[in-house]
């Protein structure tokens, strides 16, 4: 069990979506030794009027300006951290109730790790939560093959960040995977908390469509196993900030 806890969420853009993160967070349990840390890129929306207006409703929550881009605003979050035990989110990610109580007492506080939880959709759509359904199984096999962490949801430790060099700041996609595999490697011990869910914003299957978004992480993820993590974008348009979805 361990008893303090800093959040890091990268933003750029995320007017529509910050808010529900951050109510999420609002809603748990929360440590006295806690910090939320918002790493914005320069937003050219609404995310730091949106960031502003929880301060007074989550304590010791903090915004910070810096150059764009995912494992950069990462690792300035991670570098202002006051805690032990560092929580990588994204800015469209929705926590479970009673999930950082949860996480944080099955944490040990005697072990480097690198943990995730199970990621479902915020789709409505019934197709969309079936194909999810019907792919989970490959997603547990793949990560009881490969243990590494994705999804936007990232919780580790302090010094295993410092070990590692945090996040690959070239890399435009498989950051997270790099950054598993790197953590295994120093010797982090893997965790996949089955029964702990958050919930993850339909925004990018919204514009790709579901199967079509599908195909493109199959095609990433076999890309980054044999290449290691994405660094020129000419090979997967996936530009940070552009998926907005929709607001509601």
């Amino acid at each position: 069990m361990i008893n303090e806890l800093s959040i890091i969420i990268p933003t750029y853009n995320e007017e529509h979506y910050l808010a529900k993160t951050l109510r999420s967070i609002q809603r748990q349990k929360l440590p006295s030794l806690f910090e939320t840390i918002i790493v914005d890129g320069y937003s050219e929306d609404k995310t730091l009027q949106v960031a502003k207006s929880f301060q007074n409703k989550i304590h010791h929550l903090s915004i910070v300006n810096t150059k764009r881009g995912t494992g950069h605003q990462r690792n300035v979050g991670a570098h202002k951290a006051k805690y032990k035990y560092v929580l990588f989110l994204d800015a469209d990610i929705i926590l479970s109730k009673n999930l950082i109580p949860r996480l944080m007492h099955e944490a040990k506080s005697d072990e480097d790790f690198i943990s995730m939880v199970t990621v479902w959709t915020t789709s409505k759509n019934f197709s969309d939560n079936l194909l999810l359904a019907l792919c989970y199984p490959f997603i547990i096999l793949f990560y009881l093959l490969n243990p590494t962490p994705g999804a936007g949801f990232i919780f580790t430790t302090k010094h295993n960040h410092k070990k590692i060099n945090g996040f690959n700041e070239k890399a435009i996609l498989g950051e997270d995977a790099d950054y598993g595999t790197r953590s295994l490697k120093a010797g982090a011990k893997p965790h996949f908390y089955f029964s702990f869910l958050v919930f993850h914003s339909a925004r990018r299957a919204e514009e790709m469509g579901f199967l079509q978004m599908l195909f493109f992480w199959a095609k990433t993820y076999l890309y980054i196993k044999k290449y290691g993590p994405v660094i020129d974008n000419k090979k997967f348009n996936y530009p940070y900030g552009h998926y907005k979805g929709i607001s509601s």
